[in-house]
């Protein structure tokens, strides 16, 4: 979920402003993405039976997560609202 300009999953959180592309997978490219292609330095939050992906990119060059891959059965609308937290955390002050 995106609580303002925060990506949260699980415990884990990121602010907006390390966000950068943003991929959705459903089907086969889910199940590529959850199997052979899943980034190894990446962080996970991934559920059984959860057909919809999220995949993020970690632009945080101190950080060495490269990105985050979320189950989510809403991947359209979660991805649209890390879109938006990505614009409000761009905008001045």
């Amino acid at each position: 979920r995106v609580e303002g300009t925060v990506l949260r999953a699980g415990r884990a959180h990121i602010d907006a402003q390390w966000l950068g592309d943003v991929v959705v997978a459903r089907g086969e490219a889910a199940r590529e993405a959850r199997g052979p292609a899943l980034a190894a330095r990446g962080w996970h939050l991934i559920r059984g039976g959860i057909d919809g992906l999220v995949i993020v990119q970690n632009t945080d060059p101190d950080d060495p997560i490269t990105s985050w891959t979320i189950s989510t059965r809403t991947p359209d609308r979660l991805a649209a609202a890390i879109q938006d937290a990505r614009v409000a955390a761009s905008l001045p002050d």
